[in-house]
């Protein structure tokens, strides 16, 4: 199973939300992409993508993955928002995810979720 992190956000907070994650996963399991085209030809091959993981920078990020929404019809989505703003959480609830956080968090509960959701996959 894969776990793909979308992330416009800062570097030090990517590099923390990596950190507990890869903690929790098995080598290679976690791929990491910057740039929606990117995400798209990705999402567009997947057959082996089970969650992706959407680490926003900012709100106007959420015009760009609103636009490719429909990509996301077969995966699980998680949404980590920059703030806690009124049309913000109205953006990211338009993905449809399953788990909704915060990106001043520590990402522990974040973890725990991708945890939770991986185990209804079967292993190959």
């Amino acid at each position: 199973m894969k776990v793909l992190l979308y992330t416009t956000a800062p570097e030090g907070i990517v590099e923390r939300a990596k950190t507990v994650l890869q903690s929790s996963m098995s080598d290679g399991a976690l791929e990491v992409y910057q740039t929606i085209n990117d995400l798209s030809l990705r999402l567009r091959g997947a057959k082996d993508t089970a969650i992706v993981i959407l680490l926003v920078g900012n709100r106007e990020d959420f015009l760009d993955l609103l636009a490719i929404r429909h990509l996301f019809r077969n995966v699980r989505i998680i949404v980590v928002v920059p703030d806690t703003e009124h049309e913000t959480i109205a953006m990211a609830h338009r993905l449809r995810p399953r788990y909704l956080t915060y990106i001043d968090g520590n990402f522990l509960g974040l973890s725990a979720v991708v945890n939770k959701m991986s185990k209804g996959f079967a292993q190959p």
